[in-house]
């Protein structure tokens, strides 16, 4: 990753003259490390760690790094010119006051002390975080490849569970079976905490995997994602083990439907409110509206919730190389959902999740 190019970037895009980040995924997206606090202007590039780090970081990144300790010790001589026992606080004040600054942009929050201390050397402070989110939805080639990856290892996690949805299993069961295949499968992480419901369960949105076991007739709802070197997928079934109701199958393939309807309108330049508008109409046509509680979509990356937001007051467009989920849902004595992660083509949207079974009219 050019990490140098990025932060050349962001520079551009916020009008300042060098950043100050913190937030774990725009460190790793700036520098690759995922801890600590990075200075640049551009040009130097200084990554402060706290002491128990060091030795990871410079194995990691290429970026200058030093070291803070809190309290002073014996070091080893690996560290002598590396750590200096001060507050981080005190170490950041010292990068930014000896770069003759006149904007430094934050990604989040700083303590009061330390505003107050960056601004009496005549530094403006700007919030930067919304420049650093529009950028980071801009997926490169190594993004986007990292997460179809971890789309390949989530769909062979939910496929490696079929032949175990027997009457029965309890909900945790599955989900560890789930778990424990994706990490055999390469997964680094988890996206997020997993959601495998059975019967009623499947009408909670963010239902939580439990001790209820799986009888006969109920439908399954397994909503899970894989993180690989450091990035995430998002892709949700709904299963049905034994054949489904006819209202089961109604509802199933209405969802279907607005799924599909929402992925076609998802071209570059579009309105992305206009994607969760298709939605919000067919399931309308279906009679369906009402049992939709929850927006069509989010972004993913480094993050499993990121720019852009798929809702209806989502002002900005579509744009190449975006990565977002399209997950509309019916919940009412059962649930079903189905989601997808769609990347944005200058050929139109690209399903990277379409081999996962599920998807299919039923």
């Amino acid at each position: 990753m050019d990490f140098r190019g990025r932060i050349k970037e962001i520079l551009k895009r916020s009008d300042v003259d060098a950043i100050l980040v913190s937030q774990r995924p725009n460190l790793i997206y700036f520098s690759g490390f995922d801890t600590g606090y990075l200075i640049s202007d551009g040009e130097n590039h200084s990554l402060l760690v706290p002491r128990l780090e060091l030795s990871r970081a410079m194995e990691t990144t290429e970026v200058e790094i030093s070291a803070f300790s809190e309290y002073e010790t014996e070091i080893s001589e690996f560290e002598s010119d590396k750590v200096h026992f001060k507050k981080p606080e005190d170490l950041i004040y010292q990068e930014l006051d000896g770069m003759g600054l006149d904007t430094v942009g934050v990604d989040s929050k700083i303590k009061e002390d330390l505003q107050e201390e960056i601004r009496s050397a005549g530094i403006e402070i700007k919030n930067i975080s919304k420049e650093v989110q529009d950028m980071r939805s801009i997926k490169d080639k190594d993004e986007i490849n990292r997460i179809e990856k971890a789309i390949e290892i989530t769909g062979k996690a939910i496929e490696s569970i079929e032949d175990k949805l027997r009457e029965g299993v309890k909900e945790l069961e599955i989900l560890g079976e789930i778990e424990r295949e994706m990490r055999y499968q390469g997964a680094q992480d988890f996206a997020f905490d997993g959601i495998v419901a059975f019967g009623s369960n499947t009408k909670y949105p963010h239902a939580k995997p439990s001790e209820k076991r799986l009888r006969k007739g109920e439908p399954v709802l397994i909503d899970v994602g894989a993180k690989f070197k450091e990035y995430c997928a998002d892709v949700t079934r709904t299963i049905f083990p034994w054949s489904p109701s006819d209202r089961e199958r109604e509802v199933f393939n209405s969802v279907l439907e607005s799924q599909e309807r929402a992925i076609e309108k998802s071209v570059i330049n579009v309105k992305i409110s206009e994607i969760d508008k298709e939605v919000r109409n067919c399931l309308r046509e279906k009679r369906l509206l009402k049992f939709f509680n929850h927006s069509t979509g989010h972004g993913i990356g480094l993050e499993v919730h990121e720019a852009p937001r798929v809702y209806p007051k989502e002002e900005k467009r579509a744009k190449e190389n975006q990565v977002f989920t399209i997950e509309p849902g019916v919940y009412m004595e059962f649930g079903v959902r189905i989601e997808d992660d769609v990347l944005i083509t200058k050929n139109g949207p690209k399903i990277l999740s379409k081999n996962i079974p599920g998807r299919e009219p039923i």
